[in-house]
């Protein structure tokens, strides 16, 4: 049994590996499947951590007498690289799986997908559209702000003219009255008063 050399995560072994061999190795790499190889190193099968739990633990099997041919689900359900998550998740419900080996154009395993994966990597997703709506409405708040406080100097300005006009208007009625009272206390220009 070996770890795949591009992927560690992505452990390959035989269909005569005992399922004692298969959990000690699962065991070891913290991972949960093992992908089942033929002698040219092709695909043929898989043994999930379920599947030792189901059909050889539940059912009083010997471990160390039962092998991964005999237990492990095939045809195997496998994808293409550079597969989306979103079509992988639809291959997941429709094989009703929760593992896809990722094979490449030689045959070859070269890692597995989970179900895991998949609800962290729409997870991350989820939270990175979060973070960019989050930036996003605070732009929208700043702009309404700077919105607000623009129209709010115009309004102030607004405000201000029509005040200085007011004050203006008053002033000249107020010069135009003092001048009327002061003409009025010189008396007539040419020195003759008026009868």
């Amino acid at each position: 049994m070996a770890a795949h050399p591009l992927h560690p995560e992505c452990l390959t072994a035989t269909r005569d590996t005992t399922v004692l061999e298969l959990a000690q190795e699962m065991a070891a790499e913290a991972v949960g499947s093992v992908v089942i190889i033929d002698e040219k190193d092709a695909p043929v099968g898989i043994v999930t951590d379920r599947d030792i739990l189901t059909r050889v633990i539940a059912k009083s099997r010997n471990e160390a007498e039962t092998t991964a041919g005999e237990i492990m689900s095939s045809p195997l359900v496998c994808v293409p690289p550079g597969v989306g998550t979103l079509e992988a998740l639809a291959k997941m419900q429709q094989s009703r799986v929760r593992r896809l080996p990722v094979v490449d154009d030689d045959g070859r395993v070269t890692r597995v997908i989970s179900l895991d994966d998949i609800v962290q990597g729409l997870s991350d997703e989820l939270f990175n559209l979060g973070q960019s709506i989050r930036i996003e409405l605070t732009r929208d708040v700043s702009r309404s702000r700077t919105r607000q406080r623009r129209e709010a100097r115009e309004d102030a300005l607004e405000q201000l003219r029509v005040e200085v006009a007011r004050i203006g208007s008053q002033a000249r009625d107020f010069l135009r009255d003092e001048l009327s009272d002061l003409v009025d206390r010189l008396g007539p220009r040419d020195g003759r008063k008026d009868r």
